[in-house]
């Protein structure tokens, strides 16, 4: 059986469960997937993970936050490439390359290096789960 490198990814976002959904499908030639899933416990505001995705062959970032979040921020040490801003309760956003859905993936840049999550000041004391899926071609 042949191997193909070419993903459809399907892009589909609900914002906290309110009707303004929307659903596209993007196909990517594209060999290179980096997931992220972590937690900050519950005492703990600001968490920064270390990951890595080239920035000139990337094709898609989708962040899923379980908790309020003030701040997500995609980093190549103090340099922000991607700054995805708040995020409510159970939220996704989605940047692909060549849409504007959540946000446009930036056309140049470093590669990214890290992600720095900060909570809000309201969500301080309960642990969440940050769900992050960045697709790249290098």
């Amino acid at each position: 059986m042949a191997v193909s490198n070419l993903n459809t990814i399907v892009v589909s976002n609900s914002v906290n469960g309110e009707s303004d959904n929307f659903s596209t499908t993007v196909n990517h030639v594209t060999n290179n997937m980096t997931k992220v899933k972590f937690t900050l416990a519950d005492a703990d505001t600001t968490g920064t993970v270390n990951t890595f995705a080239t920035r000139s062959g990337l094709k898609y970032i989708g962040v899923q936050c379980e908790t309020a979040h003030s701040n997500i921020s995609f980093k190549n040490g103090s340099n922000v490439i991607i700054n995805f801003g708040a995020f409510s309760a159970g939220q996704v956003k989605h940047a692909v390359e060549g849409l504007t859905l959540d946000f446009a993936l930036p056309s140049s840049g470093s590669d990214i290096t890290s992600v720095v999550a900060t909570k809000t000041e309201t969500d301080t004391g309960s642990a969440g789960e940050i769900n992050i899926e960045m697709y790249f071609n290098s």
